[in-house]
Order: C-alpha cells, then structure tokens, then sequence
C-alpha cells in the first residue's frame, strides 16, 4: 500500500511519507503543511486537487470580499460584529486548511491506491496520469486566473 502511495505522490515523498505514517499511528488528522498555508490554492492546484482549488479559491475570495464589505459597513455604522464575524472566518481558514492538508491529500492518495486494487492496468494507468504526481502548469494556470480576478475587481 505505501508504495503505491508513493507513486501517487511522486514528488518530496521525503516530507509526506513520513507524515503519512505518523498520520496513520497516531490515528490524528492535524498535522502542518506550509505550503498550504502561504499558496494553498496553488499548492492544491500543484498536487492535481483542482475542484479543491476552485472550490477554496472562490470560498476565499467570497469571504475576503463579504470581510471587506462588512469593515466598510462598520465604518458607517460604527457595528463591529458582522465585520468580525466575516474576519474570523477569513483568518480562520488560514489556518484550517494547512492543519488538515496533509491529511486530506493523503488520504485521497490512500483511497486511489485502495481503489486499484478492483481495476484493469488500463484504469490504474488512466487514474495515475489523472490524479499521480503533480502539475506544474496548473500553478501557472492558477497564477493567471488570480490575476484576472484581481484586475476584473479592480
């Protein structure tokens, strides 16, 4: 099984294999992911979770959006509790989602290893290409989409 992992992973086994072992003994789900702290759309886009990534992205910039129009309605109203609560959530999800990153990544890794088991060698080589390794164009992808979004925002 953690070979297959292995393949599905592909790149810096060094840093997840360990944390899926320790992930697995230990039976916790919370562990740290950088990555997926400082760029975590763009890590998830990078390890080829691309509905996670759309998914988180949009999330995000809602959030960050309702955070910004509720500072200025507090600006006008002097209510500070609906702005908090949309900051609370913004910084909340800072920190959410690079706790359970790693667990969520190797988990869906385990679950595409699991599910070779019950496929010819023409699926499993169609899931890997799919789901295997990582994709570097989808961060560039990723970079462009979110400069689109800024300039249409501005």
């Amino acid at each position: 099984m953690t070979d297959k992992i292995r393949e599905y992973v592909s790149e810096k086994t060094s840093y997840y294999m360990p944390k899926y072992e320790k992930l697995t003994l230990s039976g916790k789900k919370v562990s740290w992911n950088w990555a997926a702290f400082w760029a975590p759309h763009y890590w998830m886009a990078y390890r080829k979770m691309y509905v996670e990534a759309v998914i988180y992205f949009i999330f995000w910039k809602v959030m960050s959006l309702l955070s910004d129009v509720m500072i200025v309605f507090m600006r006008q109203t002097g209510r500070i509790m609906p702005a908090l609560f949309f900051m609370v959530i913004d910084i909340a999800l800072m920190f959410v989602v690079p706790m359970f990153a790693n667990y969520y990544y190797l988990s869906k890794m385990e679950r595409f290893a699991v599910a070779e088991d019950t496929m010819t060698d023409g699926q499993i080589n169609s899931q890997r290409i799919r789901y295997a390794g990582v994709n570097k164009i989808a961060v560039w992808i990723a970079i462009v989409l979110t400069l689109l979004w800024a300039f249409i925002l501005w």
